[in-house]
This record gives structure tokens, sequence and C-alpha cells, in this order.
């Protein structure tokens, strides 16, 4: 594990580098980030107290599709937040986003992002452990919220980079189904209400009934139809996140 001080992003600078020198295991980790990003092109703020790292897997030619990586490092954040804070209620939402409970609402703690350098995807991880940024559009919350003092970023790294190889191997030599069955277990239940935003504009608005084979949300809309949504903007209805 590296760690720097401050930089723009950890995963343009892992992206500058030449990651087959490298090799799987190495993580990158910033104090504070100038340009940190999440999903979609939003700004992740990145003030320092909280976790910024990226790491990288090099894509074999058995392994499943990169694209469910997503899924897989959600399963790493999730335990590692379990960890840290057992008593909490803490569920995944499609695709990735890990929400804990909070003055019940539901408060969004960490962020991942994906990106291509192939046959390298690097994958970035944000997590609130000490701060909670104030944010317009979402609820947020951080580890110290629950424990009440300050929380050790090291030894949340540490942690998760424990469960990252964990499930990493779980991902590449059991398929993405046995990561599947470990995501429905973490996520929200069946009939949760849920709404997406599409690419073009539209929203749905629908019942969470699970993700498909591949990994795809499945919505059950008003009228019983189903509607598979493979890319999109997800929130909980009335819930802000």
């Amino acid at each position: 594990m590296d760690n720097i001080a401050e930089t723009h992003s950890t995963n343009a600078d892992l992206l500058k580098k030449n990651l087959s020198i490298l090799g799987e295991g190495y993580w990158l980790q910033a104090d504070q980030q100038s340009g940190g990003r999440g999903r979609q092109g939003r700004e992740w703020h990145s003030p320092e107290g909280n976790l910024y790292c990226s790491t990288f897997v090099r894509i074999g030619e058995n392994d499943p599709a990169p694209a469910s990586l997503a899924m897989m490092t959600s399963l790493s954040v999730y335990e590692t937040v379990v960890h840290f804070i057992p008593d909490a209620e803490i569920r995944i939402k499609w695709p990735n986003d890990i929400l804990v409970k909070k003055d019940s609402s539901w408060h969004k703690i960490s962020g991942i992002l994906l990106e291509s350098k192939m046959p390298h995807i690097v994958i970035g991880i944000g997590m609130n452990v000490n701060i909670a940024p104030n944010l317009a559009d979402r609820n947020t919350v951080c580890l110290k919220d629950f424990l009440h003092q300050e929380c050790d970023v090291a030894a949340v790294l540490n942690i998760l980079s424990l469960r990252f190889e964990f499930f990493l191997k779980k991902w590449r030599h059991l398929g993405l189904s046995k990561i599947l069955d470990y995501w429905r277990e973490y996520s929200f239940p069946a009939g949760t209400p849920m709404s997406t935003h599409l690419g073009n504009g539209d929203q749905i608005i629908g019942e969470f009934a699970g993700v498909t084979a591949n990994g795809s949300l499945n919505l059950v809309l008003n009228d019983g139809r189903s509607h598979i949504i493979h890319a999109g903007d997800v929130m909980l209805v009335d819930q802000g996140n």
C-alpha cells in the first residue's frame, strides 16, 4: 500500500501507472483529493479524515464480466462497514452504494467508481470515516456518527483490503452467481420502492424485485410488469438516497 497526503484523484494516479509491474494487490490511498469523482461524473467530496483509495484487477480470459467488479467490490465495502459498526442497519442499494440507517432514514456512506485500462480495471473507493459531507441531493453518514469517536482510516483500509481479496477470489473462482448470492443477502428486501432515472431522462418507479443472473436490476411496475434496468441512477422513493 502507498499513501500520499493529497492528490487530484487516486483513480487518475493509478491509470497513469504501469499496472502490470505493480501487480494485483496494490492499493493507493490519499489523505485528501482535490478532484474526487463518483459515478456519472459527480464530484466526490474528499476532506481529510475519510478514506480515498484505489486498487485494480487484471481481467483474465475466464473471469466474469469486468462490470460485475462493482457489485463484488460493494460486498467488501459492506462487510468493512459492518466490521466497524456491527449494530447498525446496513444495506446495499443497486448496484454498489452502501447505505446506513440513521434517524429512521437511509444515508450514503460510500461510493465506488470503476475505470478501464484494459486488461486492467481500476477501482476507486471512497468511504465516509470521520466526516459526513453536507450534500444537497442526498443524506450522508460516517462511521464516527455511530462510534462517537475518531476512527483510524488506516485500520479501515486494512479491513477493506482483506475483504476485497476474499471476494475477488470468490468472483474469480466461483463466478458471478456466487457474488450475487452474497449481494442479494445484503441488499434491500423485495418490495422496497425505488425509482431510477435513465440516461434519456425518463424516470421509472417500481418495487425492487432483485437482480437478474447478470446483475441487472429488476423493478416491478404498478401494472405488474417487470422492467429490467442495466444502467441508471437508482434512488429509494421518499428517502433521498
